[in-house]
This record gives structure tokens, C-alpha cells and sequence, in this order.
């Protein structure tokens, strides 16, 4: 068995603990753009600034693991010089959905993936203000099922598209995409990380992600990988993992679902050069 450099149920306790921290500041916050046009609030820097600072604590080895931030351009690590020379990369969103949650919208959520070997191996994704008093809590480990607050997830079986298939796609889809003849649901949910946690835990048929960066995906890339799904470019090709880590993906779309789900989307979904901010 694995042994993670921190435990899963220390990544479940401290994403809870930075959606706590998110939860106090919700609402009370405003956004600021940053320069690649996206939103950041002052909750952002908080929870981030928690989350690194537990797992610096848990860490066995300085040597070990390489954190891999949104709101950090260059986090600390000492002893490594990049994600490729760690043994284990964590890749942190603090707050996956800060136009959601910039617009008091609950859909937002703490996304924390570990990664060795070039490839998810674990992580959490929580969603604080869903399901309850507790949240949702999306978790695996480098061995076992995903599971949703306790419950194994299992991707929804391919049937062939029809009005009640449901797709989750980024909110701009429709200025750099289309899917002719579809004739199910598009929905847009805040959250890129709880997009593909839905198609892991089977309540959504698949997903379209656009611009995808490493911390958006890693630890719902695991939930998908362990409940039967795959990501992959809409060239059919497997997610390169090690120019995430150097964020070269570039404007390369990445489709969501069980294997047969994802190979119909892709024969089906036209693109469209991504617009530029």
C-alpha cells in the first residue's frame, strides 16, 4: 500500500477546516480580477494560507512533497526545484468557484489532489454549503473506492444521449463549443473540481473542461479514475500530467465520464478556438 505523505483523513479534516474558514467569510467578501481575468476575494489568500500551512506541518519530508498552488506562483519548497523532482506533488485549490462565491452562489468548494508518479493517486473535494449541516465531502485514498461522504461512487453507465442526459460544462461554453443534435441538459455549476466529482459520483452523465489547470482537476481526476471514468483531451488522448505541473495544457479542452460516455462526446463536440480575456 501507498504510504500518502499526508494521511487522507488529514486532507479531509483540513479541507473542512478551510471550508469552515470560507463559510465565515462568505458574503462578506468582494472580488478583485487578477490579471488572466479571473476572480480572487481575500477568502482565497486565507484558505490557501490554512491549507499549506497544515500540510507544511504534516509533511514528513521537505524532500517529499512539492505544493503546487493557485493563488502562489511560486510556493515554498525547499529542497525541490520542481513538481517533476518530488515524489509526491499536491495540487491545491482553495476555493474552486470564486465567481460563485463572489456572487453569494453556494457552489464553491476546497479541492486538494496528491499526485506521484505523474498521476493522481488521492485527494478531497469539498463542497461546505451542499448536502447538509456537513457538506459534501468527496474523498479517496491511493487505494480503495471514491466515496461521497462515506458512500462508494460509481460513474453512470454510457446509453446513448436523449433529454435526460445531463452534461456539466464551464459557463462560456457556447462561445467555443457546440454539440450538434444534443438535445439533453447543459448545466453550469460553479466549480470545475465538483463538476467531474459529479460525473464520478454518477449524478451527471459527463463533463466538458476548458482551460483546465492542475489544481482544478487532480483530486477529481482520483474520485474519477477509482469510480470508473477517464479524462481525455478531445483529441482521445490521455491528460499530460506533466505539463499540468507547468501549467502547458494550454487551451486544450478535457472531456469527462466513463470511457463509452466520453468517447460519444467526443465524436459529437465541435470546438472552437478558446476567446482570449
Amino acid at each position: 500500500m501507498m504510504n500518502l505523505p499526508i494521511p487522507l483523513k488529514d486532507l479531509t479534516r483540513i479541507a473542512r477546516e478551510a471550508g469552515k474558514l470560507g463559510v465565515r467569510h462568505f458574503g462578506r467578501v468582494q472580488a478583485k480580477c487578477k490579471p488572466d481575468g479571473t476572480l480572487v476575494t481575500e477568502a482565497d489568500g486565507a484558505m490557501q494560507r490554512l491549507i499549506l500551512d497544515q500540510m507544511r506541518a504534516l509533511e514528513p519530508s521537505a524532500q517529499q512533497l512539492y505544493l503546487l498552488a493557485e493563488e502562489d506562483t511560486a510556493p515554498p519548497n525547499p529542497g525541490l526545484s520542481s513538481p517533476a523532482s518530488a515524489q509526491f506533488v499536491a495540487a491545491v485549490d482553495p476555493l474552486d468557484g470564486t465567481t460563485s462565491f463572489a456572487s453569494g452562489l453556494p457552489l464553491w468548494g476546497v479541492s486538494v489532489g496528491l499526485l506521484t508518479e505523474h498521476r493522481p493517486a488521492a485527494g478531497v473535494v469539498y463542497m461546505p454549503l451542499l448536502g447538509g449541516p456537513d457538506g459534501w465531502m468527496y474523498a479517496v485514498d491511493a487505494t480503495g473506492p471514491a466515496r461521497l461522504n462515506g458512500a462508494p461512487l460509481a460513474v453512470r453507465p454510457h446509453q446513448p444521449f436523449d433529454t435526460f442526459t445531463q452534461l456539466a460544462v464551464p459557463s462560456g461554453f457556447g462561445r467555443w463549443a457546440n454539440l450538434p443534435g444534443f438535445r439533453g441538459k447543459l448545466r453550469s455549476l460553479g466549480s470545475t473540481a465538483h463538476h467531474v466529482s459529479l460525473v464520478a459520483s454518477g449524478a451527471l452523465h459527463g463533463a466538458v473542461v476548458g482551460r483546465a489547470h492542475i489544481w482544478d482537476i487532480a483530486a477529481a481526476a482520483a474520485l474519477l479514475e477509482r469510480a470508473g471514468g477517464v479524462l481525455r483531451t478531445t483529441a482521445g488522448a490521455p491528460v499530460d500530467w506533466q505539463a499540468l505541473y507547468e501549467d502547458r495544457l494550454g487551451d486544450a479542452p478535457i472531456v469527462a465520464g466513463s470511457p463509452e460516455t466520453v468517447e460519444a462526446l467526443i465524436a459529437q463536440l465541435e470546438i472552437r478556438p478558446l476567446p482570449r480575456q
